[in-house]
């Protein structure tokens, strides 16, 4: 769904991540995955007004590894990870955010759990990098968002 001004399903799909509060304080990365992904699909299935456009919406977890945790129509990924740490896990997970640009417009990176923030302040500067426009574009240029849990 395009409004006049961008993408209304990312902006959908951004508040409710926002507004997500996992059950419980999970032990592994795929129960996060889990509760959120139930959450989406209850959130974006909902019937809409009598004079909204009812896009199809497939919201899924995505089961290549090259690909986000969850894709949602195959133009927006999410990719949760559980107590970024180290230099070496955000490196990891800079490194897949290329690759999953490959397949999403647009992404967004969950951060649950332990964070810490020093790796915080990198993955955030990383992305504002990746969101700078390039050309002349009336898109929305952002394309990686990070949020915390």
């Amino acid at each position: 769904m395009n409004g006049l001004f961008g993408d209304t399903l990312f902006g959908d799909v951004l508040t409710i991540i926002k507004n997500w509060k996992p059950k419980e304080a999970y032990r592994g990365e795929l129960q996060y995955r889990d509760d959120l992904l139930e959450v989406l699909r209850k959130e974006l299935n909902k019937p809409k007004g009598m004079f909204e456009n009812q896009e199809q919406i497939v919201i899924k977890k995505e089961a290549d590894r090259s690909l986000a945790d969850i894709g949602i129509n195959r133009r927006i990924g999410i990719e949760l990870k559980l107590d970024l740490q180290n230099k070496s896990q955000r490196n990891r997970l800079e490194g897949q955010i290329g690759d999953f640009l490959r397949d999403y417009k647009k992404l967004i990176i969950v951060l649950c759990g332990n964070t810490n923030p020093q790796e915080l302040d990198e993955i955030k500067r990383k992305a504002e990098e990746l969101n700078k426009p390039v050309g002349i574009s009336m898109e929305n240029p952002t394309k990686v968002i990070v949020i915390t849990k």
